[in-house]
């Protein structure tokens, strides 16, 4: 298990820890000692079908302001970040994967708009493991779209 941790306090504690099987806690990803620091991780997520790669996806909103060209990054199984593919989403908070198929098993990202720190447009953006991406919610009064929840793919799926 993953948690992942936003700096909201000081001293600031950004990053990602791995919780082991045994219940203990070692760091797997230190925001603040990073390039770019991740000083505003937000949520995360590991592809089990591989169509992603064996990397955890995860998004960080202000990744963009501390010199990364995309506010969605991967951890590689050692804990080494890169962003992924360029795919700059500003804002972006909330991630999930179309774990049933319903959309290509893309992933789907929101961001969220609350100037002057998270310049989004509250739409939900489908990534493709290209980094290719396309709207696939426009903001059309949605509010804050994030987090992304995908438990409801299935049923897309059945009335189709």
């Amino acid at each position: 298990m993953f948690v992942i941790m936003d700096c909201l306090a000081s001293p600031c504690l950004a990053g990602i820890d791995r919780v082991l099987p045994d219940g203990t806690v070692e760091s797997f990803v230190n925001g603040t000692a990073t390039s770019p620091r991740l000083l505003g991780l937000y949520d995360g997520l590991i592809d089990p079908s591989g169509r992603f790669g064996s990397d955890m996806l995860f998004t960080d909103f202000e990744a963009d302001d501390n010199g990364s060209p995309s506010n969605i990054l991967r951890a590689d199984p050692v804990g080494s970040v890169a962003p992924f593919d360029g795919v700059n989403i500003r804002g972006a908070l909330g991630i999930d994967l179309d774990r049933w198929g319903a959309f290509d098993g893309d992933l789907l990202v929101a961001n969220y708009s609350a100037a002057p720190w998270w310049q989004g447009d509250n739409s939900v953006w489908r990534v493709a493991p290209d980094g290719s991406r396309s709207v696939f919610l426009a903001t059309q009064g949605l509010g804050s779209p994030w987090p992304v929840l995908w438990k409801c793919c299935r049923s897309f799926q059945a009335k189709r």
